[in-house]
Protein backbone atom coordinates (compact mmCIF):
# COMPACT_ATOMS: atom_id res chain seq x y z
CA UNK A 1 0.00 0.00 0.00
CA UNK A 2 2.71 2.51 0.91
CA UNK A 3 4.57 1.99 -2.36
CA UNK A 4 1.35 2.77 -4.27
CA UNK A 5 0.80 5.96 -2.25
CA UNK A 6 4.42 6.97 -2.85
CA UNK A 7 3.99 6.34 -6.59
CA UNK A 8 0.67 8.24 -6.68
CA UNK A 9 2.07 11.21 -4.74
CA UNK A 10 5.19 11.44 -6.91
CA UNK A 11 3.09 11.21 -10.06
CA UNK A 12 0.71 13.90 -8.76
CA UNK A 13 3.44 16.38 -7.84
CA UNK A 14 5.31 15.81 -11.11
CA UNK A 15 2.13 16.31 -13.15
CA UNK A 16 1.24 19.50 -11.29
CA UNK A 17 4.72 20.95 -11.70
CA UNK A 18 4.81 20.08 -15.41
CA UNK A 19 1.37 21.64 -15.92
CA UNK A 20 2.25 24.94 -14.25
CA UNK A 21 5.55 25.17 -16.10
CA UNK A 22 4.13 24.43 -19.56
CA UNK A 23 0.80 26.27 -19.27
CA UNK A 24 1.76 29.23 -17.10
CA UNK A 25 5.57 29.32 -17.35
CA UNK A 26 5.73 29.29 -13.53
CA UNK A 27 7.48 27.06 -11.03
CA UNK A 28 5.17 25.40 -8.53
CA UNK A 29 6.41 24.97 -4.96
CA UNK A 30 4.72 22.18 -3.02
CA UNK A 31 4.90 21.90 0.76
CA UNK A 32 3.88 19.08 3.05
CA UNK A 33 3.03 18.59 6.68
CA UNK A 34 5.23 15.56 7.17
CA UNK A 35 7.96 13.77 5.27
CA UNK A 36 6.92 13.33 1.65
CA UNK A 37 8.98 12.81 -1.47
CA UNK A 38 8.99 15.35 -4.27
CA UNK A 39 8.03 18.43 -2.27
CA UNK A 40 9.83 21.75 -2.05
CA UNK A 41 9.47 22.10 1.72
CA UNK A 42 8.77 19.56 4.47
CA UNK A 43 7.38 20.99 7.70
CA UNK A 44 8.01 18.32 10.27
CA UNK A 45 7.79 18.84 14.00
CA UNK A 46 7.26 22.57 13.70
CA UNK A 47 4.01 22.63 15.64
CA UNK A 48 3.79 22.60 19.44
CA UNK A 49 0.90 20.10 19.37
CA UNK A 50 3.00 17.55 17.47
CA UNK A 51 3.09 14.34 19.57
CA UNK A 52 6.83 14.04 18.91
CA UNK A 53 7.30 17.07 21.13
CA UNK A 54 6.42 14.98 24.19
CA UNK A 55 9.67 13.26 25.14
CA UNK A 56 10.86 12.13 28.59
CA UNK A 57 13.26 15.06 28.86
CA UNK A 58 10.62 17.54 27.57
CA UNK A 59 13.03 18.75 24.85
CA UNK A 60 11.06 17.32 21.93
CA UNK A 61 12.36 15.74 18.78
CA UNK A 62 15.43 17.36 17.24
CA UNK A 63 14.23 17.68 13.63
CA UNK A 64 16.38 20.67 12.77
CA UNK A 65 19.66 20.21 14.62
CA UNK A 66 21.70 23.39 14.89
CA UNK A 67 25.13 24.20 16.25
CA UNK A 68 26.08 27.48 17.87
CA UNK A 69 29.75 28.39 17.68
CA UNK A 70 31.76 31.35 18.91
CA UNK A 71 34.61 32.63 16.76
CA UNK A 72 37.86 33.87 18.36
CA UNK A 73 36.71 37.46 17.79
CA UNK A 74 33.55 36.77 19.84
CA UNK A 75 31.13 36.51 16.91
CA UNK A 76 28.38 33.98 17.60
CA UNK A 77 27.17 31.91 14.65
CA UNK A 78 24.31 29.42 14.50
CA UNK A 79 23.97 27.05 11.56
CA UNK A 80 22.51 23.67 10.67
CA UNK A 81 24.48 20.73 12.00
CA UNK A 82 26.39 19.25 9.06
CA UNK A 83 26.36 22.36 6.88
Amino acid sequence: MSSYIRYYWTSLTTTLRDYTLTRHNRTLLISSNGLWLGVSFNSVGLYPWNPDEVTPDFRGADYVPVITTTAPNGTISTHLNGS
